[in-house]
């Protein structure tokens, strides 16, 4: 089994999301952001591809706010799972690990689209 390992990075300043086809395209641009990412630059936030891809095909990234059944989860990395996991918006929710196997629906980002964490869960 191959996995694939993709970034897209998040410009702060410029609000602007640039996928990894796009970084591709733009080789030294994308030394330049990548090697700003890793030297801990605020202007940009590198996102890692997951892996896994949602119930539409999309693929799932670092940052990604997704909905599971009812509930709305943000992607992360845990320490602990030693893996992406999903965190709830609700202060008594856990990581919850191990997500491979769930239907899972990208609805945006937590840059682009932050509102969507607004959303209660019940």
């Amino acid at each position: 089994m191959t996995r694939k390992i993709k970034f897209r990075i998040w410009g702060k300043i410029a609000q602007i999301m640039l996928g990894w086809e796009k970084l591709n395209e733009m080789q030294n641009l994308a030394n330049f952001l990548l090697f700003q990412c890793f030297n801990g630059n605020p202007r940009y936030i590198l996102m890692q591809f997951t892996g896994l891809y949602d119930k539409n095909k999309k693929m799932i990234y670092d940052g990604d706010i997704v909905k599971v059944e009812d509930e709305i989860y943000w992607v992360e990395w845990s320490d602990c799972n030693a893996g992406f996991a999903l965190r709830g918006n609700r202060p008594d929710d856990d990581i919850y690990g191990g997500f491979f196997d769930l239907e899972i629906q990208v609805l945006g980002n937590i840059y682009e689209n932050p509102k969507l964490l607004e959303v209660k869960n019940d």
